[in-house]
């Protein structure tokens, strides 16, 4: 009786973990067949978005070309045309946006990397304000190097602009999520007192006259140039993830001058109703770390003085 109540134990375990793991592979098929699904989606959006733009119809080419891109934000086809429609209209920080995004999707070899290649190059040299970087002046070889000094770092804090962070989905509220953290971020942000914070309808401002942040995160280079039009010395720009176990979330902040990474930091929550805690997280270890922020901007001033 032993034996046989000992079998059976094996046996129900044997089943429930074979449940499991059903279950499991069930929920990563259903996963990969909505990408598959978001992806033929947004590759229909944006050939019915190039056919209008073929008759002229701008504005709903546009809607279509962004509705492709919250489906499947690696569509380079619809990156490309999209980017082509912002260039048309001026709006040339943004087009170069997604036509960076373009190139980084499009297939090597392809007439889309060529295109988007040779679009990018012009808008670099049309505005080399939002673009150069600063350079690290050469050594003088007849002088010793200097004997290593602690840095201390005075003086005002470092002027910050957080982004709403990126949320990758199909729909607005989505993004809406991204946005909510952001914002309590810089809740935190400001209750530390490390950064001055620029506000929210500065920001908006500017996206709006850019024609930015309609179809997810901007890329690395773009930000930069955006904090550059704000006059920040900082931007802080992040993603949030939902995973299995709940939330992850990454932030990182870029040195406007030079376009360097200074500073990444990452958090988890379990559900939304812990995004405040996270958001604390980030806020607190970006906080705790500014000098490094301070000694890229001290070391600005000190550049820019010998020149």
């Amino acid at each position: 009786m032993k034996y046989f109540l000992m079998l059976l134990s094996l046996w129900f375990l044997s089943g429930a973990v074979s449940s499991a793991s059903a279950q499991i592979t069930a929920r990563r098929v259903a996963r990969e067949a909505a990408a598959d699904r978001a992806e033929i989606r947004s590759a229909k959006l944006t050939n019915e978005g190039l056919a209008l733009m073929k008759r002229g119809r701008v504005v709903l080419a546009k809607a279509k070309f962004e509705q492709a891109l919250r489906l499947d934000p690696k569509n380079a086809k619809a990156h490309l045309a999209y980017a082509d429609l912002l260039f048309k209209e001026g709006k040339s920080l943004a087009a170069y946006d997604h036509f960076t995004k373009a190139l980084k999707f499009a297939p090597e070899g392809g007439k889309d990397r060529a295109q988007a290649a040779q679009v990018i190059a012009r808008i670099r040299s049309q505005h080399p304000e939002w673009f150069n970087k600063a350079q690290p002046k050469p050594e003088k070889a007849a002088e010793p190097a200097p004997e290593p000094q602690a840095i201390t770092v005075v003086g005002e804090k470092p002027m910050l602009a957080v982004f709403p962070f990126d949320y990758p989905g199909g729909d607005s509220t989505a993004q809406g999520l991204g946005a909510t953290f952001s914002e309590m971020m810089v809740t935190a942000l400001i209750n530390h007192g490390a950064y001055r914070i620029v506000e929210r309808r500065q920001i908006d401002r500017v996206f709006e006259e850019q024609a930015l942040g309609q179809t997810g995160a901007l890329e690395a280079e773009t930000a930069v140039a955006v904090g550059k039009i704000l006059g920040v010395q900082a931007v802080a720009v992040g993603n949030l993830s939902r995973l299995a176990g709940g939330y992850e979330t990454d932030a990182r902040i870029l040195h406007v001058e030079s376009g360097e990474a200074l500073l990444a930091c990452h958090a988890k929550a379990a559900s939304s109703a812990q995004f405040r805690e996270a958001a604390e997280t980030l806020a607190a270890d970006l906080s705790t770390k500014v000098v490094k922020v301070q000694q890229a901007v001290a070391k600005d001033s000190t550049e820019a003085a010998d020149q």
